[in-house]
Parts: C-alpha cells; structure tokens; sequence
C-alpha cells in the first residue's frame, strides 16, 4: 500500500519545472564608442554645411520685411553714384570709347600719373562699389512684396540675385587690385576683368530696380 505524496511536493515539481524551463536572452546594451560618436558628429557637420553651400551667393531666401518705393529709390541712387564714380566723375572716358576698352585703360596707371595718385583713384572705385553692395544689402532676400504680380516677383529674384553676388565680386576685385598694388602681377592681367565684372553687377541690379515695385 502507497502512502500518499505531501501536498508540498506538487510545489516543489512546479517551482523545480519553471525553474528548469529554457531561460529568455539577456539584452546586450552596447555603448556607441567615442569614435563613433565624433564620426557621426563629423558626419552632420559635413550635411549641414554642404546645404548650406549648396545655396551658393545667388541663392534667393525669403525676408517677412516689406520694402518702400522710397527705401528701394535708396538702393538705385547708391547703384547711381557707384556708375558715376567709375564712368562719368573720372572724366577719363573718352568719346565713343567702348567700356571695356575703358576699363581695362583705368584700370593701369594713366599716363603722367604719380603711383599715390592712381592708388587714390583705384581706391576710390573699390569704396563706391563696397558702398553700392552694402547699401542693397536688403535687396539680397526677397522682400514681402505688395504688388505679387509674376513680372514684379521676377524683378526681384533677379535683383535678390544679383545682390547676392555683390559683396564676393568686389572681394574677388580687392584682391586683384591687392596683387597690383604690391607688385605681384602686371595691371593689365586681372584687374580689368574684376573691375568690369564688379561694374555689371552693378549695372545690372540698376536695370532691375528701375522697375520693381514693391
């Protein structure tokens, strides 16, 4: 005769049987190491500048700020007295001569002219030109126009485009005058092509803001 099992060892058979079951994997946490952690912060400062430069100086942004026909005639009359200051003040242009033929002479020291004279001279062109950049500076972004017709949003983009480009062609320009002015190249090498692109520009955003409206 079989005597009957405690009532404690079907416990014990369930405690043992669960304890004996297959156990669930432990996570392994792992730790980016300071490597990677520097490659992936290296890896976005790349991303964010490459959109950035990927704008470029012509690159059109959006401004929320309204411009007035009085703030806009400002821009134009500093445009104005940027053509003056290297085409009519000089009063070195001669009759009928075309304007590349001009620049590239002005830009060489003129005959009989001492070396303080024609660095006060290119020095005067290079401050009107700085002058016309920094007063178009809001035409750079694309102002919150009142008259939203298509020809009038075209005028500004093409003025915001050109804005933009303004401040590097004169620094491209400074230098050119900076590797004359020292010796290091011949006026006539680069200094005329700097300046006549300096001076389109100029022209150009001119043209562009005879007819925007705001």
């Amino acid at each position: 005769m079989s005597l009957p099992l405690p009532i404690a060892s079907a416990s014990r058979d369930w405690y043992n049987s669960l304890m004996t079951m297959p156990q669930a994997p432990r996570l392994a946490l792992r730790f980016p190491s300071l490597l990677a952690i520097r490659c992936r912060a290296a890896f976005w400062t790349l991303l964010c500048a490459g959109a950035l430069l990927a704008q470029g100086p012509g690159a059109v942004r959006a401004s929320t700020a309204p411009l007035t026909q009085r703030r806009i005639n400002a821009m134009a009359a500093a445009l104005e007295q940027a053509r003056r200051a290297l085409i009519e003040e000089a009063g070195l242009r001669l009759p009928g001569e075309g304007l590349p033929t001009y620049l590239a002479r002005i830009a060489a020291p003129l005959p009989g002219e001492r070396a303080a004279a024609y660095k006060t001279r290119l020095d005067s062109y290079l401050a009107a030109l700085d002058r016309a950049a920094e007063a178009t500076a809001a035409a750079r972004r694309m102002p919150r126009l009142r008259d939203e017709s298509l020809e009038n949003r075209r005028l500004w983009e093409r003025a915001a485009r050109i804005a933009n480009y303004m401040p590097a062609r004169n620094t491209r320009l400074r230098l050119a005058w900076k590797r004359v002015a020292t010796g290091a190249e011949p006026p006539s090498r680069r200094l005329p092509q700097e300046l006549r692109a300096s001076l389109n520009l100029v022209l150009s955003l001119l043209d562009a803001l005879r007819d925007a409206r705001p």
